[in-house]
């Protein structure tokens, strides 16, 4: 079971790591030009991309509130369990937390713009 809580920590983790990455190159520029790569590229290989890392996501909370719902059914008034259960779904909570933050980042990125008056 600890090998499993670890994977599931690991992919949250991976995700703070993918999401920069994701965000920046989910903006798309207003004025285009002849050197930028274009909508094509963002179409062609990042839209199914991002479709795959919220699958991944959402599968990956699903079961660690799952493991955290077992573990606190079969904890039978085990303090060390029970700690367990609720560890795994704070850490649950956490990451849906920063999966709403990273998909929501871009809008929040164009508000902060728009409020500043910064243009790419």
């Amino acid at each position: 079971m600890k090998k499993i809580f670890s994977i599931l920590i690991a992919i949250n983790l991976l995700s703070l790591l993918i999401a920069p990455i994701i965000t920046t190159a989910w903006v798309e520029p207003k004025h285009p030009d002849t050197t930028s790569i274009g909508t094509g590229w963002r179409t062609a290989i990042l839209d199914p991309l991002v479709t795959a890392i919220k699958t991944i996501w959402v599968v990956v909370v699903v079961i660690m509130f799952l493991y955290a719902a077992i573990l606190f059914a079969t904890s039978e008034g085990d303090s060390g369990k029970m700690t367990k259960a609720k560890n795994t779904f704070f850490y649950g909570v956490i990451g849906v937390a920063v999966g709403v933050l990273v998909y929501s980042s871009v809008a929040i990125i164009e508000i902060i713009k728009q409020i500043f008056n910064i243009t790419p």
